[in-house]
């Protein structure tokens, strides 16, 4: 269960892991339009996108033969997180929870973004993301700040969780 680098072969598979967590992490939280219209056929180009990008990075791990968690990782593209790098997804399916692969996932990804001369790495979760919030404080994050996010599916508040890498 060693993070590897993702193929684009996997793009369809990457899309399904991240609308099937996206509408768990989020089914108390967003509007039942923005659940509804976050689906594979969406997700699709930008993981196909994100798998053809040099500049961005994608990290799975595979549990019993499926793939089980995703990290997508590279400089910041939100203008609120600042000039560093940016996780910008982070999902374990549901059947691999607890089994320490988002740590992991998100270990990896920290390390590589020191690796390309970051000292800090951010991202953003949802104010109410409660379970994640406190996922990425247990994982050495610290929370700095909040913006709100207009989205293409829904506003939200976010807080912005940093890491320090020690470049």
């Amino acid at each position: 269960m060693t993070p590897r680098p993702a193929r684009l072969d996997q793009a369809d598979a990457l899309a399904r892991l991240h609308v099937a967590a996206w509408r768990d992490a989020h089914a108390d939280l967003a509007p039942a339009a923005a659940l509804k219209a976050l689906d594979v056929a969406r997700r699709l180009p930008v993981w196909q996108g994100y798998l053809a990008d040099p500049a961005q990075h994608v990290l799975v791990v595979d549990q019993g033969g499926k793939l089980a968690g995703l990290v997508c990782f590279g400089k910041a593209s939100q203008p609120e997180l600042g000039d560093q790098g940016e996780i910008k997804h982070l999902y374990v399916a549901r059947f691999a929870r607890q089994l320490g692969l988002g740590h992991r996932l998100l270990q990896a990804a920290l390390r590589q973004l020191a690796k390309q001369g970051f000292a800090q790495a951010t991202l953003a979760v949802v104010q109410g993301n409660t379970p994640a919030r406190g996922f990425y404080q247990a994982c050495g994050g610290r929370e700095t700040g909040s913006f709100t996010d207009a989205g293409p599916l829904w506003k939200s508040t976010n807080i912005i969780v940093k890491w320090e890498l020690g470049t």
